[in-house]
């Protein structure tokens, strides 16, 4: 909320969340925004699938695939961001951008989830 994200540890918190986790940008304008390189993609997903299996050689070659191309990991900030999914169906996206001051947007989202704000603190 409100921020660049272009320092840590703020920059890599969007990261840290489980692939299944929705995420919610509330700023002015958009950041933190992955841009895709379809091999790299693909790549990704290969080594994925290998590191998932019990299999020795999957292991093995999951590991020099990794070497030979370290930005493929989970923890390299070259496939880290968001996605708003501008670039394939919005629908199967995680990544949304509610654009606006911090303030307005945090109000709207305790609206739409029926919360009250709590005025003493």
């Amino acid at each position: 909320m409100g921020t660049s994200l272009s320092v840590n540890p703020f920059a890599s918190l969007i990261d840290r969340v489980a692939n299944h986790v929705p995420r919610l940008l509330i700023n002015r304008e958009k950041v933190g925004v992955h841009t895709h390189d379809p091999k790299l993609d693909s790549l990704k997903q290969q080594y994925q699938r290998l590191q998932e299996s019990y299999d020795p050689i999957d292991l093995f070659m999951a590991h020099m695939i990794l070497q030979k191309f370290p930005e493929i990991s989970n923890k390299a900030s070259i496939r880290s961001g968001f996605d708003f999914g501008e670039e394939r169906n919005a629908k199967d996206c995680r990544d949304i951008f509610l654009q606006g001051d911090v303030d307005t947007g945090v109000e709207q989202l305790i609206s739409l989830l029926g919360w009250q704000l709590d005025s003493t603190g």
